[in-house]
């Protein structure tokens, strides 16, 4: 990611594609240096949004995961 914002401050010729896949899926912890997990599949290194799966049944587990990350956004 270094390298592309050097590239890009030198040059106006950055790759779009090249910075939008290193950026999107190079991180696989967020900003905390916490791992990301997937709320669909539970698969680190995603996030729901990008998940290849099938979305997930709502079931008990899916309400508790939603409960959760309400109170985390609360918390903020």
């Amino acid at each position: 990611m270094r390298t592309l914002k050097k590239q890009e401050k030198s040059s106006s010729s950055v790759d779009p594609l090249a910075y939008l896949a290193h950026s999107a899926y190079g991180n696989v912890t967020n900003r905390n240096g916490k791992k990301v997990i997937c709320y669909n599949c539970r698969g680190e290194g995603h996030v729901a949004r990008q998940c290849k799966e099938q979305k997930r049944e709502k079931d008990l587990q899916y309400f508790e995961d939603k409960v959760l990350l309400m109170k985390a956004k609360e918390r903020k």
